[in-house]
């Protein structure tokens, strides 16, 4: 969880934005053959793209943002100890995350008027770090179901019987 907690603080991905340009529009020189002015490298933290994927996500066509909610509800099966409950969340959780590269595909509008696009450059450390905490509690809920299926090593009762003659 404090990986999770950590992956929310810190940069999650760099994205290029793009404006569009009139006809009119000098700033643009025509740069064929996309008539594009390049606003430069952007950043977003793991709060925003949580917040943005949630909120946004079903729009564009990108559902991992909805690992998160399967996330907490497995964190919450592993501390109750219901090994495939958490599984039943987890291993979704994990399909939905790896859509996020999708977003390698698709431009997302940045403002009202779709002037302002943003294209995916790559993933920071908050998004591998995401992926490192889901992956940690996979191995968790794998862990322990393991442990728990494991047959105990008691040793067998032995009886006590008097012994003859005593």
């Amino acid at each position: 969880m404090a990986l999770y907690l950590l992956a929310l603080c810190l940069p999650a991905l760099s994205y290029r934005v793009f404006a569009s340009c009139s006809s009119g529009d000098t700033g643009c020189l025509n740069t064929a053959p996309y008539p594009h002015l390049d606003q430069g490298l952007q950043s977003d933290s793991g709060w925003g793209m949580l917040l943005r994927g949630l909120l946004f996500g079903p729009f564009e066509g990108v559902f991992a943002g909805y690992a998160n909610p399967l996330l907490w509800l497995g964190w919450l099966c592993l501390l109750r100890g219901r090994r495939r409950a958490a599984w039943c969340c987890l291993l979704p959780a994990a399909l939905l995350a790896l859509q996020s590269f999708a977003l390698y595909r698709i431009h997302w509008p940045l403002d009202e008027g779709v002037v302002k696009r943003a294209f995916l450059a790559h993933f920071r450390i908050g998004f591998f770090l995401w992926l490192g905490s889901l992956a940690m509690a996979l191995a968790t809920a794998g862990h322990a179901s393991v442990r728990w299926r494991a047959p105990s090593h008691q040793p067998a009762h032995t009886s006590r019987t008097p012994v003859d003659g005593a």
